[in-house]
């Protein structure tokens, strides 16, 4: 007896298999569209999720900056007997005082734009602010578009 050859198509037989002595195998092309449907509603459904997911990395990274530039602050205050000065001061000024002054060894990266801070950062900036009447500061860090703190610390 003779083995049948195999074919293009996953039914038994085609019009192209009839009369060949072929078994048709693989799928036909309402198979497939279905799982490349299915396929795209999946993805339609996970992309947002990666995409959320991925801004609160980058949050929780500008909190890990923030608290680096607290310390950084704290061991001013400790060597220096008070707090850097300065109102509403971008991140790009309180850093260089601190990497002038050896309380930080680099600039931080921002984790928004994936460059060291700028004054013109636009997402992920830091604002360091020091009031004399109570001696005390804030540190802010921006989210997307500097619109909303989304990290804020005050001394320890």
């Amino acid at each position: 007896m003779m083995k049948s050859k195999s074919c293009h198509s996953s039914r038994p037989s085609c019009y192209f298999c009839e009369g060949r002595n072929l078994t048709c195998k693989g799928f036909s092309l309402l198979e497939l569209l279905i799982v490349l449907a299915v396929m795209g509603v999946l993805a339609a459904v996970m992309i947002p999720s990666f995409s959320k997911i991925n801004e609160k990395a980058k949050v929780q990274a500008l909190s890990g900056t923030v608290h680096g530039v607290q310390i950084a602050v704290e061991g001013y205050r400790l060597d220096n007997g008070h707090y850097p000065t300065g109102n509403e001061v971008v991140a790009v000024d309180l850093i260089e005082t601190l990497k002038t002054d050896g309380y930080l060894r680099q600039t931080p990266t921002n984790p928004f734009t994936g460059a060291p801070y700028t004054d013109s950062d636009p997402a992920g900036q830091i604002k360091y602010t020091y009031d004399d009447s109570t001696d005390s500061y804030q540190i802010q860090g921006f989210g997307p578009g500097n619109a909303e703190a989304v990290v804020d610390v005050s001394p320890l």
